[in-house]
């Protein structure tokens, strides 16, 4: 008996007359049994992720509210660790790089035309809505942006970042206060 099963060995007489060779092979356990041993051997055990308390609370957050809207996408809300009142002033702030970004745009016709474009796409899309009185109104989330022109670009000539690692008054950016979940995608 050897590690591959039983092996029968000795000394063999071939027949002058006979001109082939004849082995004989007897297994009893099937091949699938024994590639599945040898994955067993060879799996390399990882350690399973431990999450932390934000990112079990994230994702209890997540489960218990994201809807689908009527055409099948998810509405998904940004989940906060803190009260985005600790922001501070958030209005001037986004003000002030709107500001610069429309310096930007008077300089550059073509610019400023595929920029109004993309705004009046997010808006018919439902990105983003028109807010009355926004200096008054706190609650919500101004996030300052800016756009750059990529004019080789094959897909999207205008590409338009917004900064939410931008710091409000309170030297807190939305960025800080926002839950961050637990990466579900296995790193291999």
């Amino acid at each position: 008996k050897s590690l591959l099963g039983w092996a029968v060995s000795g000394r063999y007489r071939p027949n002058s007359n006979a001109l082939n060779t004849k082995y004989l092979l007897a297994c009893k356990d099937s091949i699938d049994s024994r590639l599945e041993k040898l994955f067993q051997i060879e799996e390399v055990e990882t350690k399973s992720d431990v999450w932390t308390r934000e990112q079990h609370s994230c994702e209890k957050l997540y489960n218990v509210t994201v809807p689908r809207s009527a055409n099948g996408r998810l509405i998904v809300k940004i989940p906060f660790k803190d009260d985005p009142a600790c922001l501070g002033e958030l209005y001037t702030t986004a003000l002030r790089g709107f500001n610069a970004l429309e310096r930007r745009l008077q300089r550059s016709p073509i610019l400023r035309t595929q920029y109004v474009a993309l705004m009046d796409e997010y808006e018919s899309l439902g990105h983003m809505q028109a807010v009355p009185n926004p200096e008054l109104n706190e609650s919500q989330y101004f996030i300052p942006h800016y756009c750059v022109l990529k004019p080789n670009s094959t897909t999207t000539k205008l590409r338009v970042f917004f900064d939410a690692s931008c710091r409000k008054t309170m030297q807190k950016s939305i960025n800080d206060i926002q839950i961050v979940g637990p990466t579900i995608q296995s790193v291999k």
